[in-house]
């Protein structure tokens, strides 16, 4: 029978909460979950993410809740660096389609709840800590739904090449929580965050000469084109340029019944794994073709060919650390 994988704290973060005497206090309990602080922070949201706005926000597939409405583990790409864009652009579409009555947990990185004020906040719009025992809680128990974006660093960071690839750096957790919470999985494609930064290389060859796996759980350094910083090398958080959010939503995905309450094999994983990233890898085609021309856009990214091919000789990638379980990287 498959093993789940242990979850282990980064040194770095272990010493945040040494310091800040933070563990176990925020994004421990979905009862943390504040309705009347998410209007609050959707009043200051929807003021940028939304149809015409600075982040103009656009979701095709609404009409699949109705025709579907059933809780489900919500999988999407992850993409536009440290700001997560994508991610306050879809919470922010999603409060204004449903109520806080239907709220949507997600599970982020530890790190985020190192920092006292931020885990407060965070934890009162949804967030969790990235636990596996916590993802069941939300999908079997509460019934409620959860945002995951299983490619983490490695996806939000993945090269600007690869913006409408699908690439989940061979984490698989997401599936053996659905298999065995029961919990259909609902993918939603992503384009347009990627925007933001010109992602050259994500710089995996740096992480590990840095140890950053280890120290932060990061298995990326990236080299990237932003506002302000020009080109820059490490994670910092970028001055976005307007730029227009797209989200495609796919059918729901139900799980073998008699995988529920059990812990299925790796081949049922690999097998539900493989199926999502090929659904997810449509849809993100026909965001691609759905693309609008930008003639400056197009002449640019020859450039950037150019200089990401120069960048990965540079510094090639290697092979991944085996991960352990952290189906979000996400700060939201």
């Amino acid at each position: 029978m498959a093993q789940r994988k242990e979850n282990k704290t980064s040194s770095f973060v272990a010493f945040c909460q040494r310091w800040t005497n933070s563990e176990g206090t925020w994004g421990h309990d979905p009862a943390h979950f504040d309705g009347d602080f998410v209007q609050g922070t959707l009043e200051k949201t929807s003021k940028l993410f939304g149809p015409g706005r600075y982040f103009d926000v656009q979701v095709d597939g609404w009409k699949k809740f109705q025709e579907q409405d059933s809780h489900a583990l919500t999988i999407s790409n992850h993409s536009g660096g440290l700001l997560t864009l994508d991610a306050w652009g879809w919470m922010t579409a999603w409060y204004q389609n449903q109520t806080v009555e239907r709220p949507m947990h997600a599970l982020a990185h530890e790190a985020v709840f190192s920092i006292p004020a931020l885990a407060k906040r965070l934890a009162r719009l949804g967030a969790l800590r990235a636990d596996f025992e916590m993802g069941l809680q939300i999908l079997r128990d509460t019934q409620h739904d959860l945002l995951l974006f299983p490619g983490g660093d490695v996806d939000t960071f993945r090269p600007y090449k690869d913006r409408y690839k699908v690439n989940f750096a061979g984490r698989k957790g997401y599936a053996r929580l659905a298999l065995e919470s029961g919990a259909p999985i609902r993918p939603i494609a992503h384009a347009g965050a990627h925007e933001t930064l010109i992602v050259l290389s994500s710089g995996k060859r740096i992480a590990e000469k840095m140890g950053l796996p280890k120290l932060i759980r990061a298995q990326i350094f990236p080299i990237y084109l932003c506002f302000p910083w020009g080109l820059s090398v490490g994670p910092l958080p970028q001055l976005p340029p307007p730029t227009k959010l797209r989200y495609k939503i796919g059918d729901l995905i139900e799980m073998p019944r008699k995988t529920w309450r059990e812990r299925p094999s790796e081949d049922l994983i690999e097998r539900i794994d493989r199926h999502v990233q090929q659904q997810m890898q449509k849809l993100l085609a026909e965001l691609q073709e759905e693309e609008e021309p930008h003639l400056l856009r197009d002449m640019a990214l020859r450039f950037i060919e150019k200089a990401t091919q120069v960048a990965q000789d540079l510094f090639p990638p290697t092979k991944l650390l085996d991960p352990p379980f952290h189906a979000s990287e996400s700060a939201y």
